[in-house]
């Protein structure tokens, strides 16, 4: 096998190696073309002031949900901690853990029923954890086009 060489972009040698065995490239399992449509939504796991919710909680009504829409339940949750404050006490700022769960359009659906069925989750999200609001970000390959909040 012929000696691989490794170049910085003004041209001085950084580095060879010499490979043992034929290269081959990536298998791509699958491409989306011009980019996928996502939803990220956001969540709180807090009631007032007390952490009330886990993350197993998000998960179940995840999996719930999905199932009464007619999809498996692919989705990716990401554990993360927050600061909100709350509109009922001014000046207080809660310190909240939550997760962002973040979702596909992988089944066919028309870009508006896939909207549809994220508000409908995260409706259900924000009132099964009895939350003021779930954040609701689409995004189609990986640009964000519309943000909004929905309550219970």
């Amino acid at each position: 096998m012929k000696r691989q060489y490794f170049y910085t972009p003004n041209g001085k040698l950084v580095g060879w190696f010499q490979p043992t065995s034929k290269l081959r490239p990536n298998r791509m399992l699958w491409d989306a073309a011009g980019g996928l449509q996502a939803a990220k939504l956001i969540a709180g796991f807090n009631v007032g002031k007390c952490h009330q919710w886990r993350v197993e909680d998000l998960v179940a009504i995840v999996k719930e949900v999905r199932r009464t829409q007619g999809h498996p339940p692919n989705s990716t949750f990401i554990p993360q901690k927050g600061l909100y404050a709350h509109t009922a006490e001014d000046g207080v700022i809660a310190e909240e853990d939550g997760a962002s769960i973040v979702l596909f359009n992988e089944f066919g659906d028309s870009e508006k029923q896939f909207e549809t069925e994220m508000q409908e989750l995260a409706e259900a999200i924000a009132k099964q954890l009895e939350q003021e609001s779930v954040i609701v970000e689409f995004s189609r390959g990986g640009v964000v086009y519309w943000t909004l909040g929905i309550g219970p």
